[in-house]
């Protein structure tokens, strides 16, 4: 080494070899090679380049404007879905730049009203402009993301944005057995199997505008598990074909290292819950999102599981014939499920099963059940009457109970039976319940 602060490297050798994919040498000062009998340099492709000399005069250069963002069509949008990639482009300028100016425009982006940070410098050059593809990460917790173009210092002016939003969700809608004959079941698979105000309220809360509806009926008889297994084959099927509206509405949508994009929620009803659990179960192997899964009293519960607890809901009614003739030595709630709610039919007649497809209020049925809280309040002795196995007489046992009461109910639901991470309870009294 040498005794100046920026150092000197020696090298003696008889032979010196460097390799590599590429290798460059930047010198402030003359850059002078010596050799005892002849320099040579060999390009075995294209020869030997020497450049010229071409300053970057960052002082009198601006970028004027950045457009954005664009899809992979190279259309503008407003609205910014996360995972999913756009194109930004630095287009006007104080002057125009040389190639070489271009590649020294730095980047920067801003979430909401955040700090403006720097992200990288460069990008595509293309006549005289500057291009660079940006995503928004799904778990940035952003509503509007910008991107700023610049050589000295980012300004409002020279920036480009839009909303942030998650993918919007593909729903599922599963139904159950249907018969024009019989009102109450539907009149027909598809649409018309679900209630208007059912469909609005469902549109409304997982935030969708894609519905999709599958046939998840079987004959009367017909197992849960038989049904899971035609809904798995089912969805394969489709995956097989991407021709299929499933597939394109599920599938099409990919990112990097082919994540699909595109999340989804699963509606069922009775004899689709099982059916929709088995195409959730294929759509969880491939990778695929499931945002939420709402099955409204859901028949066969005990021939197979629910595939996403976690994400996953029970609806039951009160006073429901289909449902005490198909689950009569079943389970209440299904297996591996951690929030059920039964709630009281509130118009008290024998059409249960048919207002958890039709109607909007079990929707909030399903908002309190997703927001309730349990506190403790005490020990209680609670009193209650058992009916012997035979089906003559009974006994009453009093035993100790723990008593709570609810919170965080904004409609006011009261259910029957409740199941919360995997607790169990039953109403005591008004707002106030008891384990179960």
């Amino acid at each position: 080494m040498g005794d100046k602060s920026a150092g000197n490297i020696i090298l003696i050798s008889r032979k010196y070899v460097e390799n590599g994919e590429g290798v460059r040498w930047n010198s402030q000062g003359d850059t002078t090679l010596n050799a005892a009998k002849a320099v040579k340099m060999h390009g075995h492709q294209d020869g030997v380049k020497f450049g010229t000399h071409e300053a970057v005069n960052k002082q009198n250069l601006l970028v004027k404007k950045v457009e954005g963002p664009f899809d992979e069509k190279g259309q503008p949008v407003k609205t910014m879905y996360k995972e999913k990639w756009y194109v930004f482009k630095a287009t006007e300028f104080s002057r125009k730049p040389t190639d070489k100016e271009l590649g020294q425009v730095n980047w920067a982006r801003q979430l909401d009203d955040g700090k403006i940070e720097y992200t990288f410098t460069g990008g595509t050059i293309k006549n005289g402009t500057l291009a660079i593809q940006y995503k928004v990460n799904e778990n940035t917790p952003a509503k509007k993301a910008s991107v700023y173009a610049y050589f000295q210092q980012p300004t409002k002016g020279a920036s480009a944005g839009a909303e942030v939003k998650e993918m919007e969700p593909v729903i599922l809608f599963v139904n159950g057995y249907w018969n024009k004959d019989i009102p109450m079941a539907g009149p027909d698979s598809g649409s018309a199997y679900w209630g208007n105000s059912f469909r609005s309220a469902a549109l409304q809360h997982l935030q969708s505008s894609k519905p999709l509806y599958i046939n998840g009926a079987d004959t009367m008889g017909s197992s849960g598990s038989l049904r899971f297994n035609k809904g798995r084959n089912m969805a394969l099927a489709r995956f097989n074909n991407p021709q299929s509206n499933f597939y394109q509405a599920i599938f099409k949508e990919k990112g990097d290292n082919d994540k699909y994009l595109t999340p989804v929620c699963v509606v069922t009803h009775s004899m689709g819950a099982a059916y929709g659990e088995g195409i959730i179960s294929f759509l969880k192997e491939k990778g695929v999102k499931i945002k939420k899964v709402v099955h409204f009293s859901p028949a066969d519960v005990s021939d197979f599981n629910v595939s996403i607890p976690a994400r996953t809901f029970q609806i039951d009614i009160s006073i429901d014939p289909v449902l005490l003739y198909k689950n009569m030595n079943d389970a209440t709630f299904m297996k591996g499920i951690l929030a059920a709610g039964m709630v009281k039919n509130p118009s008290g007649d024998q059409y249960g099963h048919m207002y958890t497809k039709t109607e909007r209020y079990v929707w909030q049925w399903l908002e309190d059940l997703e927001s309730i809280q349990l506190n403790y309040v005490k020990e209680i002795e609670h009193t209650e009457y058992v009916p012997s196995l035979g089906g003559m007489g009974g006994a009453s046992i009093t035993t100790k109970k723990k008593r709570y009461r609810a919170a965080n109910v904004k409609n006011g639901t009261q259910f029957i039976h409740l199941k919360k991470n995997s607790n169990l309870y039953k109403n005591y009294n008004g707002n106030d319940y008891i384990n179960w």
